[in-house]
This record gives structure tokens, sequence and C-alpha cells, in this order.
């Protein structure tokens, strides 16, 4: 049982490491003189902030679940 929320806390750090990476990268917008590069970060910082948001928000409902 101790594994199960290990793992479970493991993931909800990990999706606030890409919460708060994919904020960084869409910070870093305003940053390249290309329209390419602020495309590029747009995408790739949308993609971790989603990825984050999944990853916390299923850690969540798992630990909730396990009660």
């Amino acid at each position: 049982m101790k594994e199960d929320k290990q793992k479970l806390e493991v993931l909800e750090v990990i999706g606030l490491f890409w919460i708060f990476l994919g904020a960084l990268v869409l910070f870093a917008v305003i940053f390249p003189p290309t329209l390419v590069g602020k495309i590029t970060n747009l995408i790739s910082g949308s993609i971790l902030l989603i990825v984050g948001i999944f990853a916390f928000v299923k850690g969540r409902a798992n630990r909730k679940k396990s009660r």
C-alpha cells in the first residue's frame, strides 16, 4: 500500500514540474525574434502545461480513490 501512495505522490510531483516548465516556456514566447521561434515556444509550452495538468489531476484522483 505504501508503494501505491509513493507512486501517486511522484505522479503529482512530476505533474507540478511539467506545469512549472510549461509556464516558463510559455513566458519565453516573448523573447525569440522570429515568428517561428515564438510559435515553437507556444506549442511546446502548451503541450507541457496540458500534460502536467493531466498528470497532477490523475495523481490526485488516484490518491483519493485509494483511500
